[in-house]
């Protein structure tokens, strides 16, 4: 009779162990919940109508899973792969659908009854905010990854990247220091009409803040640019939109005579470039600072996912395949 109760108690013990290895069929890095959202597994083809959510994507190292793209997405290499599924607002649903993609990646710009479409296709979709500040661009990170990834290395990897990516800006600022602190720099482009700059904040071109130099439009109250704090600042260095921000300088009589633009100190860097925070904010620091600090010497090549080789493609010399 012992013997039975022993033999019995392996067996419920036994039991026992084969439902946590199998883990009642999960794996325990899913299923993972971001928001109101649970997933259930690892999705192997995803789609990003947010052109910042896919330059996060290809940063961490998991381009491979981009099976499309919205046009707002015109990072070079990421129009040379990945097909564009429209829109941002309003995707071709069809070509979401038939890429084979279970997740999609949108803004508040997607358009609610496309949402549902998609949902109602089995596409599971998922609006992610920008991030208003470092936590919440960490958060973003880390919540892109767990969706990908799984909750521990998925998460995991994002929180890597994250600080690989501020450990990089970081270290570019320290670099000119001694020779930007005493330089003051801004970035204009027209909204409706009026001059506008970025404030260097998280949610408003934070590379702003990652160059050394002062910006002047830290401290304007909005994003509408204060002539008369511009003029008194009296920019060293000058970033725009387009040519049509620089003829409003130009022809402007209280900004005309600025340093940056007598002296030639102006360039051109086209502002979608700023919102983007994956490997993006970076190429565009070392362009910032080499313009405005030519011994600069750019930052290593970092770590993120080569689109050629992701997608097996090679390109000749003419940029052909």
């Amino acid at each position: 009779m012992k013997n039975s109760r022993i033999l019995c108690a392996l067996l419920a013990m036994i039991l026992c162990l084969s439902f946590v290895f199998a883990g009642c069929g999960k794996t325990g890095e899913y299923p993972v919940t971001v928001g109101h959202t649970e997933f259930n597994e690892s999705p192997v083809k995803v789609v990003s109508l947010s052109d910042n959510i896919a330059d996060i994507i290809c940063y961490m190292g998991y381009a491979t899973k981009l099976a499309g793209v919205s046009d707002s997405c015109t990072q070079s290499e990421i129009k040379q792969y990945i097909t564009s599924v429209g829109n941002e607002a309003s995707p071709n649903t069809e070509l979401i659908v038939s890429s084979g993609a279970t997740v999609v990646f949108a803004d508040s710009t997607l358009d609610e009854a496309v949402k549902a479409d998609l949902e109602s296709k089995g596409v599971e979709v998922i609006k992610m905010l920008y991030p208003q500040d470092e936590a919440q661009l960490k958060s973003l990170y880390e919540n892109i990854g767990a969706i990908l990834g799984g909750n521990t290395e998925g998460r995991a990897k994002g929180t890597s990247a994250y600080d690989r990516l501020m450990t990089i800006l970081s270290s570019a600022t320290d670099e000119v220091a001694s020779v930007a602190a005493t330089k003051t720099v801004c970035y204009l482009y027209l909204e409706n009409g009026r001059l506008c700059s970025l404030t260097g904040k998280t949610d408003d071109g934070m590379v702003m803040s990652y160059l050394g130099a002062t910006n002047v439009a830290a401290n304007f109250t909005s994003k509408y640019a204060d002539k008369s704090i511009l003029k008194l600042s009296n920019p060293d260095y000058i970033f725009f939109d387009n040519a049509l921000v620089l003829e409003t300088l130009s022809a402007d009589e209280n900004l005309k005579s600025l340093n940056a633009l007598t002296k030639g100190n102006v360039f051109e860097l086209g502002k979608e470039e700023l919102t983007r925070q994956g490997e993006s904010i970076i190429n565009v620091q070392n362009f910032m600072l080499s313009s405005m600090f030519p011994n600069f010497v750019d930052a290593p090549k970092v770590e993120s996912e080569d689109l050629s080789s992701a997608y097996n493609v090679t390109l000749t010399e003419d940029m052909s395949f």
